[in-house]
């Protein structure tokens, strides 16, 4: 029998730790097209993701996206944008897991958003700070496979699709999403070596579910998230730091190996 290889990932969240935030505190222009011409990678972000691949490590994006679910933009805007980032990333990212529900369909400010897709709206658990993305990924990695960007999404202009639009895998006869999942090397992921790294106390939390050590940056909202720090379960949790970026976390990643 082969035995699978261990892997080192890191998890990293995608609007406002990778690429800049503009839909952040009300920042979202009515038309989400003119995020997608001006897509903009937070300060240093590059350099960073070039360090951990030099270091070792698989690159996954970990992204909650529940613009779709409320109906702000298409499914295929997501694929889109991944689709810009791997431009401006070189292929530095090796995968991108997303989250299409909201759990309620409400803002901030209590409404219901005017054109929600309800279909889309219900409690899973792939949303951040849940770890279900993680877990998919595992499982993906596992069966030698990865989630990447779908080119059918972009040239079809796909609305979303819903959990019930399901496909068989002809390989393993299980049933899924129709989503894009390019043929990888078979491994596991090395738990006790691999991060998340995030702009949100959910991010944080999400990782932490997942059993990885995790950072806090700065950019985006990550100053406004700091405040809102707490206590997990009861006891401080020291399993995550704060940092400036994904370059200061990256650092201090690879300075302990």
């Amino acid at each position: 029998m082969v035995e699978i290889k261990k892997k080192k990932v890191l998890f990293v969240d995608r609007d406002g730790t990778i690429s800049d935030d503009k839909g952040a505190f009300g920042k979202n222009p009515s038309n989400y097209d003119e995020i997608l011409k001006n897509i903009e990678l937070v300060d240093k972000s590059y350099e960073a993701i070039k360090i951990a691949k030099e270091h070792g490590y698989m690159i996954v994006v970990i992204s909650n996206q529940a613009g779709i679910a409320k109906g702000f933009f298409r499914e295929s805007a997501t694929h889109i944008f991944n689709n810009t980032l791997k431009e401006k990333l070189d292929d530095m990212i090796d995968g991108y897991y997303y989250c299409h529900h909201h759990k309620t369909g409400f803002n901030k400010f209590g409404e219901l958003e005017k054109n929600i897709r309800p279909a889309l709206i219900k409690d899973c658990d792939c949303r951040k700070p849940k770890d279900g993305m993680f877990r998919q990924c595992e499982y993906d990695l596992r069966n030698g496979r990865i989630q990447y960007i779908d080119k059918s999404f972009i040239e079809d202009d796909i609305e979303y699709l819903s959990d019930d639009e399901i496909y068989e895998d002809k390989n393993t006869h299980e049933y899924s999403r129709k989503i894009h999942k390019k043929i990888i090397e078979p491994c596991i992921i090395d738990k006790e070596n691999s991060f998340m790294i995030g702009d949100k106390v959910i991010d944080v939390n999400a990782g932490l579910a997942f059993g990885l050590k995790c950072f806090l940056v700065e950019s985006g909202e990550g100053v406004e998230e700091k405040k809102a720090i707490k206590k997990i379960n009861g006891t401080l949790n020291v399993d995550y730091y704060v940092v400036e970026n994904l370059l200061a976390a990256v650092n201090k990643i690879v300075k302990k190996k």
